[in-house]
């Protein structure tokens, strides 16, 4: 392969300080990815395997970033990102055995100068002294299985690589900005060079700053962890958070329980504290965190402390059997979220903390975390609770109205983070569709000829998936450009307006593929929300119509995960063999038995034991039987909106024996599936700042009539939600 070298002859400054720094951002090289934003070195087709710089412009190469290969007789393969030094230029580096070293990853405001990093311990390394350093490499062990590694002190970082060269016979300090996050290049790639910094008095030091912007791919810029949950440890170790999973602490939580002397015969009390670490601070108002309500804006505030604060205190008066209750605002609200602003190798990020003083289930003895999230995007301010909605496609022919027989295939996933949509998908490679656009609103069943966002034709990205905080020495699965062989990745982000926004929710809105072979639509996949909907079926034969007076009986649970249906179905085992298949219509019509949507498989079953399966319906002595299958988009709007049913037969009762509609589980029997309730929970929290109480009825009302619409629930069922809304204390002064 032929190895292109670009080297910069012309020193044309961003700016220059009157204390002589000068930056220099790295040009723009004509169709290379990210080519707005920094210089790609990689192997991948139109970026540049290496790159020479030249810091004062004299026309002499002061330093080589280069990409390198090698391979050990099919046993490894081993992909190198070095930065080699001319002559005796420096690195500053550390040290490792066998001869090799780690360029050092220093963060901003670090001060390189002849000592080396105020922050970093790290020498100064040339060409001559060591092996090139190493920003980062990835190791292919083909023996194990294709197991890979990244290694290095760049691999999946940002940072800058100090620089000490000479000019004139004097040595001058200096800097490379690099971006090496696996969200903006892949795994064997090395990384983006986005330009440098250096001092033109001889000797003096200069400090990191990121000097030329940042590149964000598409994606959700808030970054959200669902847990897992703990309790505030009392008279035990402290438990730390680490909002980003850097390995450092950002937030400690701790309590101690206080006793006087002649305890328990007086008094006593609980302090439950939180504290920032490592830099990180707190919203606190007289001496408690404060305790935000959703929707409050998290970001630039005169109330951080990094000190420790009370979350929340109680009082015990042992002879008079009498409790403070939980104290501050936290006791006042139940729950509510901790306002944090941390320290990253980027810069400050802003997050919610969620808490509450009761677990799901209505208990709990002391204070509990449940969640958190955080901006991805230095001091960029995040909403109390707020997090990205997700959403998926599955694409293929017979998604398609009407439906073809294509052979090609894809997925999509995407997030909605207030009114702009992130979308990532994947389609056959060798599909050359001419076209690709979101369109809506319309249902599975429908065609829309309004186009929603156009999204391109065919081409080829080597935009990783490989997520940022997935990163160390440890192995794990990087799987490379294309994420399955033979595919094509495109991901984007696009705006919507707020209509857009509701038909999205409710599901009415869809990918649509064209192609030579199919003008009008080759793949199509609906965007609905990423839900595990959970349905359930009681069988017998009074379901039938007419009604039969079956002695048998069964129940069935559903799971519908994107377009893959699991399923189980415990039925009376003296049936012997039975069929079972699924069919449309509505509970009060008979079923056509001929024309089942789809079967189940009940070729082989399990016979329940004494005591049953955990998690699975079904009664001793009864047979188990389970499986999953693939729905289209059709399909799986007819299951979400209850209008499919599962009959069974046998030899005996050919057409129907017993049957049992499939219906969305509801918990609580108020007649709103838990999947809405659930959903709308998310999308509209009620401790949200809502102007009145009108407006989230209003808000939940519409959104209600947008999944009636869509066809993923009734007008019964929007009835119970709109009441269920206006009987709520949501959106009222408390």
């Amino acid at each position: 392969m032929k190895i292109w070298l670009l080297i910069l002859l012309a020193l044309n400054p961003l700016c220059a300080s009157a204390q002589g720094v000068v930056y220099v951002p790295s040009p723009v090289i004509p169709g290379q990815l990210f080519g707005q934003y920094g210089v790609m070195i990689s192997p991948q087709a139109g970026n540049l395997r290496e790159y020479a710089i030249d810091l004062d412009g004299d026309g002499v190469v002061d330093y080589t970033l280069s990409v390198t290969h090698a391979q050990d007789a099919g046993i490894s393969s081993v992909w190198q990102f070095n930065i080699v030094p001319s002559g005796s230029n420096c690195v500053l580096a550390i040290p490792e055995s066998g001869g090799v070293s780690d360029a050092a990853n220093l963060w901003p405001g670090a001060v390189i100068g002849p000592e080396g990093s105020s922050t970093t311990p790290a020498v100064w390394l040339n060409n001559q002294s060591s092996f090139p350093p190493i920003l980062n490499y990835f190791i292919d062990l083909e023996t194990l299985g294709q197991t890979q590694w990244v290694f290095g002190t760049f691999a999946g970082n940002t940072g800058f690589i100090g620089l000490k060269f000479w000019a004139n016979g004097q040595a001058h300090y200096g800097f490379l900005q690099m971006d090496c996050r696996f969200d903006v290049v892949g795994p064997l790639d090395g990384g983006l060079y986005q330009g440098y910094g250096w001092n033109t008095t001889p000797g003096e030091p200069i400090t990191t700053t990121y000097f030329r912007d940042r590149f964000y791919p598409p994606g959700p810029s808030i970054q959200y962890i669902a847990g897992p949950a703990f309790y505030v440890p009392v008279n035990s170790d402290p438990v730390s958070l680490d909002m980003n999973a850097d390995g450092t602490a950002d937030a400690i939580f701790s309590g101690v329980w206080l006793q006087t002397t002649d305890y328990p015969s007086s008094e006593s009390a609980i302090a439950c504290n939180v504290s920032g670490a490592n830099g990180a601070q707190l919203l606190i108002t007289n001496g408690y965190a404060q305790i935000l309500s959703a929707g409050k804006v998290i970001g630039n505030s005169p109330d951080w402390s990094a000190g420790t604060v009370l979350l929340t205190a109680e009082n015990f008066n042992m002879l008079a059997n009498t409790s403070s209750g939980w104290l501050g605002p936290l006791g006042a609200k139940g729950q509510g979220y901790l306002g944090i602003q941390f320290i990253a190798a980027d810069g400050s990020h802003y997050g919610w903390i969620q808490v509450r003083l009761l677990d799901a289930s209505g208990l709990g003895s002391f204070p509990q975390v449940v969640d958190w999230a955080f901006q991805t995007v230095p001091n960029k301010p995040i909403l109390a609770g707020e997090k990205p909605i997700y959403f998926e496609a599955t694409f293929t022919g017979a998604n398609e109205v009407p439906p073809n027989q294509s052979t090609y295939s894809g997925t999509g996933t995407f997030t909605l983070e207030g009114e702009t949509l992130n979308y990532s998908f994947t389609v056959d490679s060798s599909l050359n569709f001419t076209s690709a656009g979101i369109y809506g609103p319309a249902t599975p069943s429908m065609n829309s000829r309004h186009l929603v966002a156009n999204l391109g034709s065919g081409s080829f990205s080597n935009l990783s998936l490989i997520s940022s905080s997935r990163v160390g020495s440890v192995p794990f699965d990087l799987n490379p450009f294309p994420p399955t062989p033979g595919a094509f990745l495109h991901t984007g982000q696009i705006a919507l307006n707020s209509i857009q926004v509701a038909e999205l929710l409710a599901g009415c809105l869809y990918v649509n593929f064209t192609s030579a072979a199919f003008p009008r639509g080759e793949l199509r996949g609906q965007i609905v929300p990423l839900i595990a909907f959970q349905f359930t079926a009681d069988l017998k034969g009074a379901n039938e119509i007419p009604r039969k007076a079956s002695p048998y009986h069964g129940t069935g649970t559903f799971t519908l995960s994107g377009s893959q249906l699991t399923y189980y179905l415990a039925l009376d085992a003296v049936l012997g063999q039975v069929s079972a298949g699924v069919f449309y219509g509505p509970s009060r019509l008979k079923s056509d038995w001929r024309n089942p949507v789809f079967n189940l498989d009940t070729s082989s079953g399990v016979l329940i034991p004494e005591g049953g399966f955990p998690g699975v319906p079904g009664s001793p002595g009864q047979m188990l039987y389970s499986g999953t299958l693939n729905l289209t988009d059709e399909q799986a709007a007819w299951l979400r909106s209850g209008e499919l049913s599962v009959n069974v037969s046998t030899t005996q009762f050919p057409r129907v024996l017993i049957r049992g509609q499939i219906l969305p589980v509801d918990s609580d029997h108020n007649g709103v599936p838990d999947w809405i309730s659930g959903f709308m929970g998310e999308v509209y929290p009620c401790d949200a700042a809502w102007r009145n109480h009108g407006q989230y009825v209003n808000s939940v009302s519409r959104l209600a009539a947008q999944f009636v619409v869509s066809d993923m629930i009734t007008w019964q069922q929007y009835g119970q939600i709109v009441r269920q809304a206006q009987g709520s204390h949501c959106g009222n002064s408390r």
